[in-house]
């Protein structure tokens, strides 16, 4: 059974939204609860507990905000809904609430993570809504998406400084991606699917998945093991170099290169430590 203690634990689903949070948010889908934190039987709390983690991380928040000082972080703190686990005030213009909205992701993200700040992917850049964006511009230097809604972003390239700087004073992060779609030239381009794809933490701050699609997306990229490496020197400034490849079990040899074209071989493909250094290379370095 889930311990009531730890309220904001990462494996914590709650059973359903506050009273005054599902009045609020009537109109949402109600496939969205199960999604979320299924019937509250599955877990044997009541609804009483539900009410109190909703207060608790609404306290975490309101803290947070609270303490920002960047002027353009404080300018955002008057469009928040402090009583919105998100912190979107969904009557702004901008906010739509259906089935299948950004927004409406946001929330479901945040029901589960209620403590952490959600980063999703919009095309080129990460977005944060409420008091995540709040964060972010307190935290990142970023700087607002807009006037109307508190939202901020940064680049998917950036996307790593960026949690850096949010794990660095101690706050948590999910980042959610966006499921590649196939597309076919003269039809109708299909609704985004995205998926929570990482939690990132003070404790485990990289986030591997952009390494592993930064690398699956750059034509650029060697997915070859780097070689093992091997260098004799058969007389003054006159060197062999032996690139081992051990999946391909192929050897490619340079010889009686000099020092210049023997580092610029090594360096430029990488390689396996150790580098083997046959004795008469070791021998005229002790000389």
């Amino acid at each position: 059974s889930t311990s009531t203690a730890a309220p904001f634990r990462d494996s914590l689903r709650w059973p359903q939204p506050c009273a005054a949070y599902s009045r609020r948010y009537a109109s949402a889908p109600s496939s969205s609860s199960a999604e979320v934190g299924g019937a509250s039987s599955e877990l044997g709390e009541s609804f009483d507990d539900s009410d109190t983690r909703m207060e608790e991380s609404l306290r975490y928040w309101n803290d947070l905000i609270n303490k920002v000082d960047r002027p353009t972080a404080r300018m955002m703190v008057s469009k928040l809904d402090r009583s919105n686990v998100t912190g979107v005030d969904t009557s702004l213009k901008g906010v739509s609430t259906s089935k299948n909205s950004l927004y409406q992701f946001l929330l479901n993200i945040k029901l589960q993570h209620p403590t952490k700040v959600v980063l999703v992917r919009v095309g080129e850049f990460y977005e944060t809504w409420g008091f995540d964006a709040a964060m972010l511009v307190e935290h990142c230097g970023l700087n607002p998406m807009g006037h109307r809604l508190p939202r901020a972003g940064c680049p998917k390239m950036n996307i790593q400084r960026t949690l850096d700087d949010l794990t660095s004073k101690g706050l948590r992060c999910v980042v959610c991606e966006e499921a590649p779609m196939p597309y076919a030239y003269g039809t109708r381009s299909k609704r985004k699917t995205r998926f929570l794809a990482q939690v990132v933490t003070p404790h485990s701050p990289v986030y591997v998945y952009n390494l592993s699609s930064s690398h699956g997306l750059d034509p650029e990229f060697n997915f070859q093991a780097p070689p093992v490496v091997g260098i004799a020197q058969r007389k003054k400034d006159a060197f062999t170099v032996m690139l081992m490849d051990v999946d391909l079990r192929q050897v490619t040899t340079y010889h009686d290169v000099n020092e210049e074209i023997a580092a610029h071989i090594i360096s430029s493909n990488g390689f396996s430590p150790p580098v083997y250094c046959h004795e008469s290379y070791l021998g005229a370095q002790s000389r």
